[in-house]
């Protein structure tokens, strides 16, 4: 997979097991990144192209751009600038339980829908005029009444950005998180253990920042430096 900067002419390789860093030492060009992979993902110009197998990938569905892990709390749409809020992972969500119903809860669900209509048709009875209702019964609504959610608890700073990269991957299919600034957040170990879970979900991990400190071997940088030069380091 091929992540392609077009501003800057930086082809930035999706590498399994590996961690990209893009160091930017002008505040310009921190920016300036920013901006060009917000404007990217909103679709709103490609300054930003994926490809994969020689395809050209929807970067706005694979992308995910996380700016602060103090503000990650799961599902919160200030977490990251993304096409998929809170909403839309209740969306997914909703349909996975869905087909898990489909497949496993036949039986079980014809019952439910059962009591459903008897207690219906007890409250037309008793009402003053003819009722009329579905016979169908729609989990989806079923899981919206119960504010049905993931459950989410978590303490360290850590847990959550885990918790959080875990579920859109899952539940959403999100391929590259992008991350801004982690290093500041995250201890040398801390790091690691974010890589790991990253390289055993099968995702990509691109990290921004504006200078390069706690390395660790299962990195590559690409730095652009004060004269715009890119140097390369693995």
């Amino acid at each position: 997979m091929m992540l392609q900067w077009i501003e800057m002419g930086v082809d930035i390789e999706l590498q399994e097991n590996k961690v990209n860093v893009i160091v930017l030492e002008r505040q310009d060009m921190f920016s300036q990144i920013l901006e060009d992979f917000m404007i990217s993902i909103e679709n709103a110009e490609e300054r930003f192209v994926l490809y994969e197998s020689g395809k050209k990938l929807n970067i706005s569905k694979s992308v995910e751009l996380i700016f602060s892990p103090l503000l990650s709390r799961f599902a919160i749409s200030t977490v990251c600038f993304s096409p998929i809020p809170y909403e839309i992972i209740q969306t997914y969500l909703y349909r996975e339980l869905k087909s898990l119903s489909d497949d496993t809860s036949i039986e079980l669900r014809e019952k439910v829908n059962s009591i459903i209509i008897d207690y219906l048709d007890n409250l037309s009875h008793n009402f003053f005029y003819p009722l009329s209702y579905s016979l169908n019964f729609d989990e989806t609504a079923l899981f919206k009444q119960y504010d049905i959610g993931i459950k989410y608890e978590t303490e360290s700073l850590l847990e959550k950005m885990i918790g959080y990269i875990q579920i859109s991957a899952d539940i959403c299919h999100t391929k590259i998180f992008v991350l801004i600034n982690a290093k500041a957040y995250f201890s040398l170990e801390e790091l690691r253990e974010l890589h790991k879970i990253a390289f055993y979900k099968k995702i990509h991990l691109i990290m921004i920042e504006n200078r390069k400190y706690n390395c660790l071997s299962e990195e590559k940088y690409y730095i652009i430096d004060e004269d715009k030069c890119l140097i390369i380091q693995e």
